[in-house]
């Protein structure tokens, strides 16, 4: 056969071929012709196909284990001991919204269940850690020389309310008793001497810098947080003092036995404020006579009048 023969021969076949969709062919531009085989292109076409149904099997693999797993369980009775395990359960995790189309009511359930476990079976641990983690605490506590009792105090007081936070609301036994041991030897950080009766009534400064005591001894004193006496007591009741009160401003104090009184402390800027605003319309700062009531009325001006719209003292 001569080579024309040869390719039209070959030109017959392939065209059977082509028809009898065995073959397919094609042009591209600027491109020679070419030949696939038909199944070929066929798949090559549906390779999207072929991976949904690799994943569909994969998912239906993954679904009928929990099935038989939920079989199982349900045969030993739902004993926890039958819960997925927790690779499968991770799997099934991954997956949730196409597994729970997929699982039927019981594997449904049986899933929730072998989470719910899971999720308990952490908590448990959790908890026991900070139980463990409390009581070593409270054993180094308890090893604190008496001259750290304040620091022993402080942290007794923050590791109940991690107790009660972390331990539903429980406070371990060993956490109660420092709580009662530092009661037992709290002591006093100072003590103040100077009232010459009994004391009735101490209350402090808005600002926590100061304290008032009123005594029986007739007396009102004030005082730092170091026990110092500010000034000299206030006296003029012919009673025991029975109240004593800082004003809201930390101004003044109120102090109650037989009568009332209401007396002003002695920091300068008050006393300060007083003697300015008792000569405000006094005809002596109205028209002052000489430099020296000249410089007092400025001082009156630049600490306490034009002051006074920005709270002064």
């Amino acid at each position: 056969m001569g080579g024309e023969e040869a390719r039209e021969t070959i030109a017959i076949v392939l065209e059977e071929l082509v028809n009898g969709r065995l073959l397919v062919t094609g042009k591209e531009e600027n491109r020679s012709a070419w030949v696939d085989l038909a199944h070929e292109a066929l798949m090559f076409g549906w390779q999207r196909f072929a991976e949904w149904r690799l994943e569909d099997r994969d998912l239906r693999r993954l679904g009928d284990r929990v099935e038989d797993g939920c079989k199982e369980w349900q045969e030993k009775g739902k004993s926890e001991d039958y819960l997925l395990p927790n690779g499968l359960m991770l799997e099934v995790r991954e997956q949730l919204s196409s597994m729970k189309v997929l699982l039927s009511a019981a594997a449904w359930n049986y899933y929730q269940e072998s989470e719910q476990n899971a999720t308990d079976k952490v908590a448990f641990i959790e908890r026991n850690l900070i139980e463990i983690k409390l009581r070593e605490e409270a054993i180094r506590i308890l090893n604190l020389p008496p001259v750290r009792s304040v620091k022993a105090s402080v942290q007794t007081i923050k590791n109940t309310g991690t107790s009660l936070e972390k331990l539903n609301r429980q406070v371990l036994a060993p956490i109660q008793s420092l709580l009662r041991s530092n009661v037992e030897l709290a002591r006093e950080v100072q003590c103040w001497l100077g009232h010459e009766d009994w004391v009735s009534s101490v209350a402090f400064s808005p600002d926590g810098k100061q304290i008032v005591s009123g005594s029986d001894d007739q007396t009102i004193r004030l005082w730092d947080l170091h026990g110092n006496q500010i000034g000299q007591p206030f006296q003029g009741h012919e009673n025991w003092v029975s109240s004593v009160a800082f004003s809201p401003d930390g101004k003044q104090i109120v102090s109650g036995s037989n009568d009332i009184r209401l007396w002003r402390g002695g920091d300068w800027q008050d006393w300060l404020e007083v003697c300015c605003n008792r000569l405000r319309h006094h005809s002596v700062f109205k028209n002052p006579p000489d430099a020296l009531t000249r410089e007092a009325c400025e001082v009156c001006r630049k600490y306490v009048w034009e002051a006074q719209s920005h709270q002064f003292g």
